[in-house]
């Protein structure tokens, strides 16, 4: 194999009503939504499908953000309504989406409004997502709100990456500060691992995927280089990629071709890139070593020992055994 996971391939909005919504008819709330008595009349403009309002709310929350500080009266207010609200557009903007249009729009709202969100209190975020609970029903409840909130607070590259590839069901934790380990089934590991470097290209982290034939990827990202080393039997392969501002990890993620990115050239590929090793080491991969997975192990050891502390334990037979004499009962 020469060019890691080289693989081509992978691939309206409703009109706003014209009737005034005071004007319409009382309508019944579907059956598997909760209702509220206090639903804002607003919401019956837009048809359930139409997220012509999206921008509309990224405006009104941008502009909420960029006033002055409010007086310390209005902060709980202020930051709950803020939280629901950025949870409102969370839920109709993907986490792994990362150049549509809604997506910057939602990143402008996180930077206008994330110093009011450490404000918000559990007792007004609950009564406003009850307020909408006849448009959005359990989507939007008082744990999401909060949640979302912190995340955003927080704004941990490594977490926030998590949750995207999560989102997509692509099984993945953290081996360390800036390891992810994407496990499952997978055809190709370096893929895969690439899919984990693009969901936080902002930061400098290592990715690495396995599979059940004993392949494995470990992807190394310092921008603007991309460094691949593919295992496959006994064999190391070496690969050093540079990126550019127009073709980062996510685009080469999305083509799902590694090619698309500068190559740079060495005599071998089976030769370690001293560059590589230097930066595998600043993150804690020692690469004399085999790659193993912290948690992988703490499961087998504590599977270990739970199998042996069940072959250790008697059985309810050996016991009445021991009770009678340690033997057979005699007639």
């Amino acid at each position: 194999q020469t060019q890691p996971g080289h693989n081509s391939g992978q691939a309206g909005n409703a009109s706003k009503s014209t009737t005034p919504a005071t004007s319409r008819p009382a309508q019944n709330p579907p059956q598997d939504h909760p209702t509220s008595q206090s639903t804002d009349p607003g919401l019956e403009a837009w048809d359930s499908d139409d997220l012509s309002w999206y921008p509309l709310l990224t405006d009104i929350l941008t502009a909420l953000g960029q006033k002055d500080a409010p007086p310390p009266e209005a902060e709980a207010p202020l930051g709950s309504l803020a939280a629901v609200g950025l949870a409102v557009l969370r839920m109709h903007t993907a986490r792994y989406d990362y150049g549509s249009e809604k997506a910057l729009q939602y990143r402008r709202v996180v930077k206008a409004v994330s110093h009011l969100l450490s404000a918000a209190v559990p007792d007004l975020v609950d009564e406003y997502t009850d307020m909408l609970s006849k448009r959005f029903g359990r989507m939007l409840d008082l744990e999401s709100v909060l949640e979302l909130a912190s995340e955003e607070v927080q704004d941990d590259p490594i977490a926030n990456a998590i949750h995207a590839l999560e989102e997509r069901d692509i099984k993945v934790h953290a081996d360390g500060p800036a390891i992810l380990h994407v496990h499952g089934t997978t055809r190709n590991p370096a893929l895969a691992a690439l899919e984990a470097i693009a969901a936080a290209e902002e930061v400098t982290l290592a990715t690495w995927a396995e599979n059940n034939t004993g392949r494995w990827a470990l992807l190394i990202w310092q921008a603007p280089d991309l460094y691949c080393i593919e295992h496959a039997d006994t064999v190391q392969l070496w690969h050093h990629y540079r990126c550019s501002r127009r073709i980062t990890p996510r685009t080469l993620a999305r083509a799902r071709d590694f090619e698309l990115a500068e190559r740079v050239r060495y005599p071998a590929r089976i030769t370690p890139i001293p560059q590589a090793v230097t930066a595998a080491l600043a993150l804690g991969i020692e690469m004399s070593h085999p790659l193993a997975c912290p948690r992988s192990q703490v499961e087998d050891h504590a599977s270990r020992i739970a199998r042996r502390a069940a072959a250790m334990a008697p059985s309810p037979g050996r016991d009445r055994d021991h009770l009678r004499g340690n033997g057979p009962a005699r007639r």
